[in-house]
């Protein structure tokens, strides 16, 4: 009996509605999206058709010929337009889309993201399923330098810099979220996701917890810390509701749009300090809100190594080496971390002094039992003394 009630793909809506329900995460489903709608770019300047409508020949043609052939071809020749700046694709962006600027090529480092999207939406909307060996036989994919920063790219903050962002902020709510950022290492959708029942002001140092949910990638939840004066910062913030997103503009806030404000903000203090500089060859602004997650693992990486910074902000490569610390190992790391993470001279300054006091109470402590211990020993060595001479004598 056929089973032609049962389909064997799904819609576009429902490919978008299953990685929601698989991840959790508003960002994948965005991230899916800007994936697919550069597919769609690439289908009508290649070929001139929509996506699914070459998804549907392609499908006919691989029953027909039993051969993946034109359909590794499809994706070979998108992994090449990918990596091409596109000139005549003009797109806009801005208040009332106001801002023109054609399609720029991706990050090396972005292909293999944009090509496992891509393959699953094949296989579950289009309904072709191809095998590894092929893919690796005829589909050429760039190497990449993936590990280190993976695909997030960004200059990393100087103090100096990280100074003179704050100095400008007007926003005392966005200056709580970069000194956060700067501290944790959280992504920008990752920071406006938390919410008062996430931070832990009775530990020491104070901890912020990522659900897993609420991270872009696998495996990057859990706790991170926060220097003192950011906790201070976040206590502010904080309304004594435990459902309470600390950085939205109000708890109903989209996510994205949280992040496009943020974006729009940043864009403007750096344009002020004249940070305007671009790669040149992708055309990205190398000061973004990335660049505080960037400061954060530079900075950290100073008194633990780069493995365990890593580790720290959850880049996969090094996260195994981090998740097998103990808790008390972890919160130690990051208060070596503390001097470095720091950008103001007088909480620098703080620092030292709490550190220099707490070692002289330290000491303190310590010197009754040294002294007992002196004693002990001149007592020993008198007692040893007299009986050498006592034998000596016999």
């Amino acid at each position: 009996m056929a089973l032609d009630y049962i389909s064997d793909t799904i819609t576009r809506e429902e490919f978008y509605e299953k990685i929601h329900s698989k991840s959790g995460s508003s960002s994948a489903v965005e991230t899916a999206k800007a994936h697919i709608t550069n597919l769609d770019y690439f289908s009508k300047d290649k070929y001139g058709k929509e996506t699914d409508t070459i998804l549907r020949d392609l499908r006919d043609d691989m029953s027909k010929t039993q051969s993946p052939t034109k359909v590794l071809r499809f994706l070979d020749e998108f992994v090449k337009w990918l990596l091409k700046d596109h000139p005549k694709i003009i797109l806009h962006k801005g208040r009332n889309n106001s801002v023109k600027y054609f399609l720029r090529k991706k990050n090396k480092n972005s292909i293999s993201p944009y090509f496992a999207t891509i393959r699953k939406y094949l296989s579950q909307v289009g309904g072709i399923r191809l095998h590894d060996d092929d893919i690796k036989m005829d589909v050429t994919k760039p190497k990449t330098t993936s590990g280190d920063y993976e695909d997030e790219e960004a200059e990393p903050l100087t103090a100096e810099q990280a100074r003179n962002v704050i100095e400008i902020t007007t926003e005392q709510k966005s200056i709580t979220l970069y000194h956060t950022m700067n501290d944790t290492g959280f992504r920008i959708s990752e920071a406006g996701k938390i919410q008062e029942k996430h931070i832990h002001f009775d530990k020491n140092p104070v901890e912020v917890f990522l659900p897993q949910e609420n991270s872009k990638g696998k495996n990057a939840g859990g706790t991170r810390y926060v220097r003192p004066e950011t906790a201070k910062r976040l206590k502010v913030l904080c309304k004594n509701n435990p459902d309470h997103f600390v950085f939205k503009m109000y708890d109903t806030q989209d996510i994205i749009q949280f992040r496009h404000n943020e974006l729009a903000r940043i864009r403007k203090t750096y344009a002020a300090l004249g940070m305007t500089e671009k790669y040149s060859d992708t055309g990205r602004h190398k000061y973004n809100l990335h660049s505080w997650r960037k400061r954060c693992a530079t900075e950290y990486a100073r008194k633990n190594g780069e493995s365990l910074a890593h580790g720290y902000i959850r880049h996969r490569k090094h996260l195994a080496m981090y998740i097998v610390k103990t808790k008390e190992e972890r919160a130690s790391y990051f208060q070596k971390a503390i001097i470095d993470l720091t950008f103001n001279d007088s909480e620098r300054k703080q620092i030292l002094l709490d550190k220099a006091l707490e070692e002289k109470s330290e000491l303190e402590k310590r010197i009754p039992k040294l002294v007992d211990e002196a004693v002990e020993r001149l007592k020993n060595e008198l007692h040893n003394e007299g009986w050498k001479s006592r034998t000596n004598s016999n």
